[in-house]
């Protein structure tokens, strides 16, 4: 067993900000797309390139949300395999247990059916 669990919680939290402000930056994104649609209907050339360009932004926000999502579960299969571990030396110490118990001193339920 591990003797201190790892506190995840300070990388949870900056995963959370993140997450938080990738959504701030999703909603800025809306709101400058229409106005930019808006703007967009005297068919400006400029405004054109900036509708594509918010439109690449936007799908690069989705993949950094589906990244970060996937950092999130990657860190909680991270926690749960940390919590079941164990040290190396306490399984060294569980061998030299295992070594120490003389095994055919002991009746298995095979000798028991033949009577000894």
């Amino acid at each position: 067993m591990v003797d201190e669990p790892t506190d995840y919680s300070h990388i949870y939290d900056f995963i959370y900000r993140i997450d938080r402000r990738v959504g701030y930056l999703e909603k800025d994104v809306i709101f400058i797309e229409k106005k930019i649609n808006t703007l967009e209907e005297g068919r400006s050339k400029n405004f054109k390139v900036l509708t594509e360009e918010l439109t690449e932004l936007r799908s690069n926000i989705i993949l950094l949300k589906n990244n970060l999502t996937q950092c999130t579960h990657g860190m909680a299969r991270l926690g749960t395999d940390m919590k079941n571990a164990v040290k190396k030396e306490d399984l060294q110490g569980l061998n030299t247990q295992l070594d120490e118990i003389q095994f055919e001193e002991y009746v298995t339920s095979k000798d028991i059916q033949r009577g000894f």
